[in-house]
């Protein structure tokens, strides 16, 4: 779901009427960094969902 939403973001991005085209690509790069960060953040919560998950004391 995240990646069709940046799939789409960039696409009305590329679709700006007065931008130039460095601008256009300076957003296209920022909303990138900003799923990247998603992820980042994403994976991170999970890896310590499945290390709680792994250190509880119900498992041992």
């Amino acid at each position: 779901k995240g990646a069709t939403k940046l799939r789409d973001q960039q696409f009305e991005v590329d679709s700006l009427k007065g931008y130039s085209k460095r601008e256009i690509s300076e957003l296209k790069e920022q909303m990138h960094k900003s799923y990247e960060d998603q992820l980042k953040r994403i994976t991170e919560m999970c890896a310590g969902t499945c290390n709680d998950i792994l250190n509880c004391e119900t498992w041992r």
